[in-house]
């Protein structure tokens, strides 16, 4: 906070701690991210939804995500694990995502 108060409020930094930190109030209740921001230096909220419209969520097996469990299951503190895998029906369609230019 004291590093973004000699900027612009368009020149903001936060450290990644800062950003995990807003990312996981924001995920739990926009409505209390509102409030803490107008309290403390927070990224704005579309910084946060530009934030985790970065990550690849495309419908798959994610191997990183398998990756982190397992290394989360060789800590003593976790012993046990539940791993559920669910399917859902996809509407029959064609979309463009303008993001990354597919169909």
């Amino acid at each position: 906070m004291l590093k973004n108060a000699k900027r612009k409020f368009r020149g903001y930094c936060y450290t990644e701690e800062v950003n995990k930190f807003a990312l996981t109030v924001h995920f739990c209740s926009p409505k209390a991210y509102s409030c803490i921001h107008k309290i403390f230096s927070l990224p704005h909220q579309s910084t946060l939804r530009n934030c985790i419209s970065s990550v690849n969520c495309e419908p798959r097996f994610h191997t990183n995500v398998l990756q982190n469990l397992s290394e989360e299951l060789k800590r003593p503190e976790m012993s046990d694990c539940a791993l559920m895998i669910d399917g859902m029906a996809v509407r029959k369609q064609v979309l463009y995502a303008t993001k990354n230019m597919k169909c």
